[in-house]
Order: C-alpha cells, then sequence, then structure tokens
C-alpha cells in the first residue's frame, strides 16, 4: 500500500502522524473518521480498557498534521468495498480491547479496509515499548489444577519439582507461570528469549529484565522492570506469635504500642511487606535483624482484597510514578 497526500473519499483509509508514529482510521466523511481511540496526542492519561472505536471529525483527527491516504495497487485484490469498509468500522463502534502491540488502531482499520489484521509498525512498537520504563506488578490467586508443565529455564524447573512440601510446589510453579505472563505482557517477549541465572545469594536473575515474586496463602505476585525493583505481600492478620520487636525500629515501635489491639496486625503486616521488599532489591543471602529493622527506602504500599481477604502489597522502586498494578490475572 502506498500513502498518498490527497483528498479522501468515502471508505478510505487513511493516517496522521502522531509523535514517532502513526494514528490510523476509516473515512466516512469531514465530520465522521472512525478508529480505535482517538489519536495517542488526544488520550494522554486514558488506561487501555478506556480507549474504544470511536469518532472524531476530521480536525479532531487530524490535529494539526497532515492527512495520508492509502491507496492500494490496482492488482491487489484484497480490499473491501467502501461500502464494506464503513458498515465493518460502524458496526464495531464501542468495542475495547485495545492493546499497542496486538490491537491497535492500524490493526483495527486494516481489518475494516483489507479484511486481514496486521500492523506495519508492531516491530518499531515493540522496541519502544521494551524500552519504556516500567514497574508492573501482576497479582493472580493460585489456580485449582495441579498440571504442572515444563518451566524455562531447566534449572528452574529442577530446583521446582525437588521441593517435598506440595503445597510450597504448586505456588513456586505458579508464580513462575505468573512471570512467563509478565514478561509477554510488559516486554512482548517470551520468558525463553530472556537468559536466568542464580546469583550467589540465590536470588534468580534475568538479562534484560528485573523482577520479584512473592505468594502468600493462595495470592500470586510478580513484578517487573527494567530498574531494581522488590515486592512482597501478604494475607493482613494477627501473627501467631509477637514479632513487632523483631521487624519494628524504635520509632516504628513507639507508634506500635499505642495502637488499638485490633489495627496492630495491620500495621505490623505492613512494616513487614515494606522490609521485605527493600530486602529483596538488596540481592544478599540475609541480613542482620539490626539491619533489616532499619531497612529505608522508595516504597509504594497498597491494600488489595482478593477473594474477600485483605492483604498488603508493598513495592520497593525508583521509578513509584511508573507502576501499574494488574489484579485478577487468570492462570491455567
Amino acid at each position: 500500500m502506498k500513502w498518498q497526500l490527497k483528498e479522501p473519499t468515502f471508505g478510505d483509509i487513511i493516517r496522521v502522524k502522531a509523535g514517532s508514529f502513526y494514528h490510523y482510521g476509516i473515512y466516512v466523511s469531514d465530520e465522521e473518521i472512525i478508529q480505535f481511540g482517538l489519536s495517542p496526542i488526544a488520550r494522554s492519561g486514558m488506561s487501555d480498557g478506556q480507549i474504544e472505536v470511536c469518532t472524531s471529525n476530521v480536525e479532531g483527527f487530524l490535529l494539526g498534521e497532515f492527512l495520508e491516504v492509502g491507496v492500494c495497487d490496482k492488482k491487489d485484490k484484497r480490499r473491501n468495498s467502501p461500502k464494506q469498509t464503513v458498515a465493518i468500522a460502524r458496526s464495531r463502534l464501542g468495542e475495547k480491547g485495545y492493546h499497542i502491540l496486538y490491537n491497535n488502531c492500524e490493526h483495527f482499520a486494516n481489518e475494516c479496509y483489507l479484511g486481514e489484521k496486521y500492523s506495519s509498525q508492531t516491530e518499531d512498537v515493540r522496541e519502544l515499548f521494551r524500552n519504556l520504563p516500567v514497574a508492573d506488578v501482576y497479582l493472580a490467586t493460585l489456580p485449582e489444577s495441579e498440571k504442572f508443565e515444563k518451566l524455562y529455564p531447566k534449572a528452574r524447573q529442577s530446583e521446582i519439582k525437588a521441593i517435598s512440601n506440595s503445597q510450597v510446589k504448586k505456588e513456586k510453579y505458579y508464580v513462575w507461570k505468573l512471570l512467563e505472563h509478565a514478561v509477554k505482557t510488559s516486554f512482548a517477549k517470551k520468558i525463553t528469549d530472556l537468559t536466568f541465572e542464580k546469583s550467589p545469594s540465590g536470588k534468580w536473575l534475568c538479562d534484560g529484565c528485573e523482577f520479584s515474586l512473592s505468594h502468600s496463602h493462595n495470592l500470586l505476585c510478580v513484578a517487573v522492570s527494567k530498574a531494581p525493583i522488590g515486592v512482597d505481600v501478604e494475607k493482613i492478620q494477627a501473627p501467631r506469635i509477637d514479632i513487632s520487636r523483631e521487624i519494628l525500629n524504635a520509632d516504628e515501635l513507639s507508634v506500635y504500642e499505642t495502637l488499638e489491639e485490633d489495627v496492630k496486625p495491620k500495621f505490623l503486616i505492613e512494616a513487614w511487606t515494606k522490609k521485605e521488599s527493600l530486602f529483596k532489591i538488596k540481592n544478599v543471602k540475609a541480613v542482620s535483624r539490626e539491619e533489616f529493622r532499619s531497612l529505608q527506602g522508595n516504597v509504594v504500599q497498597k491494600t488489595v482484597c482478593i477473594s474477600g481477604e485483605d492483604y498488603s502489597l508493598s513495592i520497593a522502586t525508583s521509578t513509584p510514578d511508573k507502576i501499574k498494578i494488574f489484579e485478577s490475572v487468570v492462570l491455567k
């Protein structure tokens, strides 16, 4: 397909420069351009879940840039008729499910115009996507299934296979499966594209991706980033033994001792997850109790409710403004 600066006609596929990439749509008239979300410039701050197939006038589509019209080679028989193209586009108004890599505005326009869902920009977008600063956190409940498949790398699979406790083995297996999902979603990579090794401290490391794992009861948690990241999640409940003096520094302990008994567990668990997330960034096998109590750093905390149970989630990262939390990921 060639792109020309000319007047569009009913049913044309059109595009406009939007930053480093192009934004696509289907031309009906100057008052009706059908597109999968407005131009990225116009929808700044919107999440993918809010983006839907919509209409705008030509000014709202162009935002001051030049309009280009797609022109198929005369021998190319793929394209739908203008009437079919517009009918397909209109039938999808309000549709959601936008994804920058797999279901974007170019995919939509090509599917309406050519009957084929593809994006010529995908590899460029993938490269940009891989290099964006991210701090993505994924939460999933532990599946009931115990269908264990092969894991990558083999050393991790062997490590999990050797675990004697069936519950712990299941949690370790599925939190690694959640990591596979996180790597694919956040970095557009298969886990087999990465290189893993185990550090002397016993922590799994990955070339090109920082990650951290946690699980508590039936909740699994994975954080991935380009920068060092640590995550910890714990169910909010009273500990079986008093561990306050083991994890709280002097200032925290003085606050803790003034609290009502019913709020002490939440305070204690939040302090624990905060310091665990900071400890995971350090990549050391252990620290002394005094060092653990004094751990300080940039940590974002949130209480999440999963299956009616409250959990404390702590994320230690140098890019707190980039944190995105994906709850209720379904693992099979």
